[in-house]
């Protein structure tokens, strides 16, 4: 195979073998029919290994998205352009500096929601009751919002 998508590189003679499949399946075809054989053409022929190739860039790609959602990974991930890079960073250094401006407490209670923890988990790891670490939560989220927008970053 001349040209080969790099995601299918290792599959090129895997490609090279179903593209013969498929031309012997229609010579047979044309044979059990009564049309004779004739040798395909050039053009015939490039256009079953480009189509063969395609079919199996669209199952790979099937089969990835079937394995990302089961694995929850939600798609690819796309590097960082230098400006973005700098957004990101700018968005950190805002809520770096909004988080230090909490209540401890407070705080506290949303590093770690934002950490994923639940309201149960975090009130058990800090000793306190589960009302007590759902109010600190949302106070917390309220003030980060707060502090945020007053930055510019709205959600």
């Amino acid at each position: 195979m001349k040209v080969c998508p790099p995601d299918l590189a290792a599959s090129a003679d895997d490609i090279v073998q179903l593209a013969i499949i498929r031309v012997l399946a229609v010579l047979r075809a044309r044979d059990r029919a009564g049309e004779g054989v004739e040798p395909p053409s050039a053009s015939y022929l490039w256009k079953v290994a480009y189509t063969t190739t395609i079919d199996e860039l669209r199952k790979m790609q099937s089969r990835e998205r079937t394995r990302d959602h089961a694995t929850g990974v939600v798609g690819p991930v796309e590097v960082p352009t230098p400006d973005g890079a700098v957004a990101a960073s700018e968005v950190s250094a805002a809520l770096r500096s909004c988080l230090g401006a909490l209540h401890e407490d407070r705080r506290r209670a949303v590093v770690l929601h934002l950490q994923g923890h639940t309201v149960a988990e975090t009130g058990g790891l800090l000793g306190w009751t589960r009302k007590r670490a759902e109010n600190l939560i949302y106070r917390g989220l309220a003030d980060l919002r707060r502090c945020l927008g007053n930055k510019g970053y709205a959600p």
